[in-house]
Order: C-alpha cells, then sequence, then structure tokens
C-alpha cells in the first residue's frame, strides 16, 4: 500500500533550500523565479512550487500573502 500523497501546503523546505533561491533571485537582477524552480527540480531534485520561492525571494510577497 502507497502512503497517501502529501499535501504540498503541509511539505517543509529546509533553510538551505532557501537560502539557495534567495541566492539565485539576487536582487531580481539574477534568475527568475521560475527558473529558480525549474532548477531545484531539475538539477537538485526539489521540488518547489512557484509560489513558494515567489514568497522566499520577492520583497514584500510574503507580507502581502
Amino acid at each position: 500500500m502507497n502512503p497517501p500523497a502529501q499535501d504540498n501546503r503541509q511539505r517543509r523546505h529546509s533553510t538551505q533550500t532557501m537560502a539557495l533561491a534567495r541566492r539565485m533571485y539576487g536582487n531580481g537582477n539574477a534568475w527568475t523565479p521560475t527558473q529558480i524552480v525549474r532548477y531545484l527540480a531539475d538539477v537538485k531534485n526539489i521540488d518547489v512550487s512557484l509560489n513558494t520561492v515567489r514568497l522566499w525571494v520577492i520583497p514584500g510577497v510574503a507580507e502581502d500573502h
């Protein structure tokens, strides 16, 4: 029997993943949130939603959320 599917809203990501995304985004002049999501999925095998990356990297988005 397979375990139940995990609700993505309950998933926790490591602070290392968040820090990597923030370094990649820089001041908004480096990687886009979409590029960061693809990199994390393809290279690091980490599934993070676009909205989560936006919350992490774009100033003010977390507060507005």
